[in-house]
Protein backbone atom coordinates (compact mmCIF):
# COMPACT_ATOMS: atom_id res chain seq x y z
CA UNK A 1 0.00 0.00 0.00
CA UNK A 2 2.81 2.36 0.95
CA UNK A 3 4.61 1.55 -2.29
CA UNK A 4 1.44 2.21 -4.24
CA UNK A 5 1.01 5.65 -2.64
CA UNK A 6 4.63 6.53 -3.42
CA UNK A 7 4.11 5.39 -7.01
CA UNK A 8 0.95 7.56 -7.35
CA UNK A 9 2.78 10.61 -5.93
CA UNK A 10 5.70 10.11 -8.31
CA UNK A 11 3.31 9.79 -11.30
CA UNK A 12 1.42 12.94 -10.24
CA UNK A 13 4.72 14.80 -9.88
CA UNK A 14 5.89 13.69 -13.34
CA UNK A 15 2.54 14.62 -14.93
CA UNK A 16 2.55 17.96 -13.16
CA UNK A 17 6.01 18.81 -14.44
CA UNK A 18 5.37 17.72 -18.03
CA UNK A 19 1.70 18.64 -18.51
CA UNK A 20 2.20 22.37 -18.99
CA UNK A 21 4.32 23.93 -21.67
CA UNK A 22 4.44 27.42 -23.01
CA UNK A 23 3.65 27.81 -26.70
CA UNK A 24 3.57 30.90 -28.84
CA UNK A 25 0.13 31.48 -30.34
CA UNK A 26 0.14 32.40 -34.02
CA UNK A 27 -1.89 35.51 -34.77
CA UNK A 28 -3.19 36.90 -38.05
CA UNK A 29 -0.31 38.48 -39.96
CA UNK A 30 -1.23 38.56 -43.67
CA UNK A 31 -2.14 41.68 -45.67
CA UNK A 32 -5.56 43.02 -44.83
CA UNK A 33 -8.23 42.91 -47.47
CA UNK A 34 -11.92 43.40 -48.12
CA UNK A 35 -14.50 41.73 -50.31
CA UNK A 36 -18.19 41.89 -51.21
CA UNK A 37 -19.93 39.51 -48.80
CA UNK A 38 -23.36 39.20 -50.41
CA UNK A 39 -24.87 35.79 -49.69
CA UNK A 40 -28.08 34.18 -50.83
CA UNK A 41 -30.39 33.10 -48.04
CA UNK A 42 -30.69 29.46 -49.03
CA UNK A 43 -27.40 27.68 -48.47
CA UNK A 44 -25.49 30.80 -47.36
CA UNK A 45 -23.70 30.85 -50.71
CA UNK A 46 -21.44 33.79 -51.59
CA UNK A 47 -22.73 35.53 -54.72
CA UNK A 48 -21.41 38.27 -56.98
CA UNK A 49 -24.67 39.91 -58.06
CA UNK A 50 -28.17 40.86 -57.03
CA UNK A 51 -31.41 41.86 -58.73
CA UNK A 52 -33.71 44.68 -57.74
CA UNK A 53 -37.07 45.77 -59.09
CA UNK A 54 -39.31 48.75 -58.41
CA UNK A 55 -42.39 46.62 -59.18
CA UNK A 56 -43.18 46.05 -55.50
CA UNK A 57 -42.37 49.62 -54.43
CA UNK A 58 -45.12 52.27 -54.32
CA UNK A 59 -45.15 54.38 -57.48
CA UNK A 60 -44.79 57.57 -55.42
CA UNK A 61 -41.41 56.34 -54.16
CA UNK A 62 -38.76 57.34 -56.70
CA UNK A 63 -35.72 55.94 -54.89
CA UNK A 64 -34.71 52.74 -53.16
CA UNK A 65 -31.57 51.64 -51.34
CA UNK A 66 -29.69 48.44 -52.07
CA UNK A 67 -27.20 47.41 -49.37
CA UNK A 68 -24.15 45.37 -50.30
CA UNK A 69 -22.19 43.93 -47.36
CA UNK A 70 -18.44 44.57 -47.47
CA UNK A 71 -16.37 42.27 -45.25
CA UNK A 72 -12.91 42.77 -43.74
CA UNK A 73 -10.25 40.07 -43.96
CA UNK A 74 -8.01 40.85 -41.01
CA UNK A 75 -8.38 42.69 -37.73
CA UNK A 76 -10.64 45.58 -36.83
CA UNK A 77 -8.77 48.73 -35.82
CA UNK A 78 -9.51 51.80 -33.71
CA UNK A 79 -9.40 54.02 -36.81
CA UNK A 80 -11.89 54.27 -39.69
CA UNK A 81 -10.31 53.13 -42.97
CA UNK A 82 -11.17 54.31 -46.49
CA UNK A 83 -12.46 51.83 -49.05
CA UNK A 84 -12.18 52.28 -52.83
CA UNK A 85 -15.29 51.04 -54.63
CA UNK A 86 -15.68 52.13 -58.24
CA UNK A 87 -18.13 51.61 -61.08
CA UNK A 88 -16.36 49.52 -63.72
CA UNK A 89 -19.21 48.74 -66.08
CA UNK A 90 -22.91 48.38 -66.67
CA UNK A 91 -25.62 50.21 -68.57
CA UNK A 92 -26.98 52.39 -65.73
CA UNK A 93 -25.82 56.00 -65.64
CA UNK A 94 -24.52 57.42 -62.39
CA UNK A 95 -26.60 60.42 -61.30
CA UNK A 96 -29.55 59.50 -63.51
CA UNK A 97 -30.15 55.88 -62.51
CA UNK A 98 -28.19 55.55 -59.25
CA UNK A 99 -26.08 57.40 -56.67
CA UNK A 100 -23.08 55.91 -54.87
CA UNK A 101 -21.84 56.81 -51.38
CA UNK A 102 -19.13 59.46 -51.32
CA UNK A 103 -15.85 58.31 -49.71
CA UNK A 104 -17.02 55.04 -48.10
CA UNK A 105 -15.13 53.88 -45.00
CA UNK A 106 -14.90 50.78 -42.87
CA UNK A 107 -15.87 52.23 -39.47
CA UNK A 108 -13.50 52.07 -36.49
CA UNK A 109 -13.84 48.78 -34.63
CA UNK A 110 -15.91 47.19 -37.42
CA UNK A 111 -15.22 44.07 -39.42
CA UNK A 112 -17.91 44.84 -42.01
CA UNK A 113 -20.21 47.58 -43.26
CA UNK A 114 -23.04 48.00 -45.76
CA UNK A 115 -22.22 49.83 -48.97
CA UNK A 116 -25.54 51.47 -49.84
CA UNK A 117 -26.44 52.32 -53.42
CA UNK A 118 -29.41 54.60 -54.01
CA UNK A 119 -31.34 53.46 -57.08
CA UNK A 120 -33.55 55.95 -58.89
CA UNK A 121 -36.80 55.09 -60.63
CA UNK A 122 -35.82 56.72 -63.91
CA UNK A 123 -37.94 56.81 -67.03
CA UNK A 124 -35.27 54.78 -68.81
CA UNK A 125 -35.95 51.88 -66.42
CA UNK A 126 -39.48 51.59 -67.76
CA UNK A 127 -38.02 50.81 -71.17
CA UNK A 128 -35.16 48.49 -70.27
CA UNK A 129 -33.30 46.81 -67.41
CA UNK A 130 -30.08 48.50 -66.28
CA UNK A 131 -26.95 47.09 -64.69
CA UNK A 132 -24.20 48.46 -62.47
CA UNK A 133 -20.88 46.67 -62.10
CA UNK A 134 -18.78 47.62 -59.09
CA UNK A 135 -15.23 46.68 -58.12
CA UNK A 136 -13.22 47.05 -54.94
CA UNK A 137 -9.88 48.60 -55.78
CA UNK A 138 -6.73 48.31 -53.70
CA UNK A 139 -5.55 51.26 -51.70
CA UNK A 140 -2.73 51.89 -49.22
CA UNK A 141 -4.61 49.89 -46.56
CA UNK A 142 -6.50 47.09 -48.27
CA UNK A 143 -5.38 44.45 -50.75
CA UNK A 144 -7.92 42.75 -53.01
CA UNK A 145 -6.34 40.56 -55.67
CA UNK A 146 -4.84 37.79 -53.55
CA UNK A 147 -7.94 37.52 -51.35
CA UNK A 148 -10.20 37.24 -54.38
CA UNK A 149 -7.92 34.77 -56.13
CA UNK A 150 -6.92 32.61 -53.14
CA UNK A 151 -10.26 32.43 -51.34
CA UNK A 152 -12.85 32.97 -54.05
CA UNK A 153 -14.03 36.27 -52.56
CA UNK A 154 -15.72 38.53 -55.10
CA UNK A 155 -14.05 41.87 -55.69
CA UNK A 156 -16.55 42.67 -58.47
CA UNK A 157 -20.28 42.93 -57.93
CA UNK A 158 -23.22 43.42 -60.29
CA UNK A 159 -26.58 44.99 -59.55
CA UNK A 160 -29.46 44.49 -61.99
CA UNK A 161 -32.19 47.10 -61.78
CA UNK A 162 -35.71 46.83 -63.24
CA UNK A 163 -38.63 49.23 -63.09
CA UNK A 164 -41.39 46.95 -64.29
Amino acid sequence: MKTRNIFIWIMLLIMGLTACSEEEVNTYSADEGIYFNQRIRVGNILTDSTNFTFVYIEESQNEATVSIPVQLVGRATDEPRPVNIKVVGGSAKEGDDFVLPVNPVLPAGASSFNYEITLKRSTALQEEAKTIELAIEENEIFQTDHHARDHGYPKRYGCHDHAS
